[in-house]
């Protein structure tokens, strides 16, 4: 994202301006009011940003060597590298397309931007490597939210479980492409109650 806003290719004249669409490309100089409610999805999304608080427990048994001090520390490294992330690429993002960016700022890119297609390749391999956390945590939910005599049955048929929900998510992401969406929904809905 760096590059790209440091060599231009998105500005008017660039080498990809015209390969996106025009509801897309970078709009700067507009003025908003103080406070609008069309920044609700962005604090929706940042809540959603740092929610793994119930595989808390979890990481903390896997800690080697682990006391409420170590586990303190990691936790403050790894919040402050994903703040700094965060930080980079909504300044990037912002500082590149202005007021048009979309809830899901590779989209803003150009689908013949080789620089893009490596960022959602990027973006593709760590959603599918975190979602087994992730889902670890939604499957331990569903089963501490359920009555405890039907908690019982789900946890003796464990595959089972593990198979409908996987099921239920895959129909559900056939149908939705809009990241910014689902981290929008995920942090307004389940994220700001907690």
């Amino acid at each position: 994202m760096a590059i790209r806003y440091f060599d231009g290719s998105y500005e008017e004249g660039g080498q990809y301006y015209e390969d996106i669409d025009s509801s897309l490309r970078p709009v700067f100089g507009t003025t908003n009011e103080s406070w609008s409610p069309a920044i609700l999805p962005f604090v929706c999304m940042a809540y959603e940003a740092y929610v793994l608080h119930y595989n808390a427990a979890r990481f903390y048994t896997e800690l080697k060597d682990r006391s409420l001090p170590r586990f303190g520390i990691a936790v403050g490294c790894s919040f402050a590298i994903a703040a700094a992330v965060y930080m980079a690429i909504a300044s990037f993002g912002f500082l590149t397309f202005g007021g048009n960016c979309a809830g899901y700022i590779l989209n803003n890119y150009s689908p013949y931007d080789p620089l893009a297609f490596v960022s959602r390749l990027a973006v593709g391999l760590a959603v599918l490597m975190a979602y087994p956390i992730v889902f670890f945590g939604v499957r331990d939910s569903v089963l501490d939210i359920s009555e405890a005599s039907l908690a019982d049955e789900l946890a003796k048929h464990h595959g089972l479980l593990t198979l409908a929900l996987l099921a239920v998510l895959t129909f559900v992401a056939l149908f939705v492409t809009d990241l910014g969406l689902i981290n929008a929904v995920g942090g307004g809905l389940v994220t700001t109650p907690i």
